[in-house]
């Protein structure tokens, strides 16, 4: 029976329960690092590069054609103008249109005001 107050002061021990903790956390890294090594499933398919594979690719992404350049510039100024002559068109458009409304409906009161005098 004196066991029994042994083994509970053990588990109380902040050292048992620290160990134990990292423990567990060990056996799970363990667990992480076989299911990825041999299961297919888990595996890295990822093929690590050579540095000279790095560097080319850093080289393309770094220099710029001065034709693609261009072209593009050429382009982008050709949609801003288009964007601009909408623009100016809208520009002109609008106030004629409200002008032309604001006639249709004066006339439209005027007619209604005459309609309602003569009766």
């Amino acid at each position: 029976m004196t066991f029994l107050p042994v083994l509970a002061d053990f588990w109380s021990n902040p050292g048992v329960i620290l160990v134990l903790i990292l423990i567990v956390f060990a056996l799970v890294a363990l667990l992480v690092f076989l299911l990825r090594k041999y299961l297919p499933f888990f595996k890295n398919e990822e093929k690590e590069k050579t540095p000279e594979e790095v560097a080319e690719e850093e080289i393309r992404r770094l220099v710029v054609d001065p034709e693609e350049t261009n072209e593009g510039k050429e382009a982008e100024e050709a949609r801003e103008e288009e964007d601009s002559q909408d623009d100016t068109l809208e520009r002109i458009l609008e106030p004629v249109e409200e002008e032309e409304a604001k006639r249709e409906m004066d006339e439209e009161r005027r007619s209604s005001e005459e309609g309602e005098g003569d009766k």
